[in-house]
């Protein structure tokens, strides 16, 4: 088995950011990658804002120039109720073909208007060489949708790959991503990740907070589907009014095609602890590593939160009771 080129570059540096000029956070050097390479590139931006009223805006970008990657310009307006310490995360996920002369890949943060301060807390870029993994469509499934659509109360396929057919007995790794322009603020705006076999695998929405505001989500699955050809897809949905889907994206990838991997999926629910002292575990993966190296580590939730005036916080531990990382 060929080994996988995989980057990553990471921010936990407190950069500030308080006017509209872009600050960099993360970022990957164009001479890690490889020209004319297709990547599947997965980023993910988390800031804190010191006014509500203001806005966040972040942007995933490449080249010096830098050039935006389709409508990947972020923003959101500090949460409702006042509360101004509310860490708020913003997802990216693009399939991207690097040109003949190799681009960095790099993470921006700013403000819409002086007067206030952004502040990061964790920016971070993974970058997989899907070319060392096949060839789209025929060893993995990568559909983006670029059409711009009027979201409405009834779930919509979009970005549906082409079909696959499983042999129902390797692990595979879904992953459905979208972007979405905010019209009516007073509505739950989102999607759901769908195999058109096992039907409705997740679902994220979320109430936006201004017109303003542009927002990312994922969604993230792994399993063992059965033999049975299936396509997966987003499906945007939104409790009312006419809120967009600017780009949507549905990634599927048998994980047999890297040299060893693990993963748990839990669809139950856990009531979190109240306080900040204290924490539910969700989930735990133990993997034995059979192959020395570095490894690719996704962890994710979905939360319904009751109450906009309180914080849910999350955390990801590595060999949380003895050596290794903790965070």
């Amino acid at each position: 088995m060929a080994d996988v080129q995989v980057l990553y570059g990471e921010s936990v540096a407190a950069t500030t950011a308080n006017s509209t000029a872009w600050v960099d956070v993360a970022s990957i050097a164009a001479d890690q990658f490889t020209a004319n390479k297709k990547y599947l590139i997965l980023a993910n931006q988390v800031c804190v804002h010191d006014n509500t009223s203001n806005h966040t805006r972040v942007r995933l970008v490449h080249g010096t120039t830098p050039t935006e990657f389709d409508d990947a310009l972020c923003s959101w307006e500090g949460q409702g109720g006042g509360v101004s310490t509310q860490d708020h995360e913003i997802p990216y996920a693009y399939y991207y073909t690097q040109p003949g002369t190799a681009e960095l890949v790099k993470l921006q943060i700013s403000v819409n208007t002086t007067g206030s301060t952004v502040t990061n807390k964790l920016s971070q870029i993974l970058a997989i060489n899907m070319d060392d993994l096949g060839v789209n469509n025929t060893n993995y499934f990568i559909t983006e949708d670029l059409v711009n659509y009027n979201i409405t109360a009834t779930p919509t396929a979009k970005a549906t790959t082409n079909s696959f057919t499983p042999n129902g007995t390797d692990r595979w790794l879904y992953i459905g991503h979208m972007i979405h322009d905010v019209v009516t603020i007073t509505d739950e705006i989102g999607f759901e990740l769908y195999d058109s076999v096992a039907g409705v695998l997740g679902l994220a929405w979320e109430e936006a907070e201004d017109t303003a505001d542009q927002r990312g989500q994922t969604l993230f699955w792994a399993g063992v589907p059965t033999n049975a050809a299936r396509t997966l897809s987003i499906r945007p949905v939104n409790e009312a009014g006419s809120n967009v889907m600017l780009r949507g994206m549905c990634v599927a990838i048998p994980l047999s095609l890297f040299a060893q991997s693990a993963a748990v999926f839990n669809a139950a629910e856990v009531d979190p602890p109240n306080g900040n002292s204290s924490y539910a575990t969700v989930a735990t993966l133990a993997p034995t590593p059979t192959n020395t190296g570095n490894w690719v580590v996704i962890a994710f939730s979905t939360v319904d939160s009751d109450y906009q005036n309180e914080s849910v916080n999350s955390r990801l531990q590595i060999n949380a009771g003895g050596g290794g990382l903790v965070s």
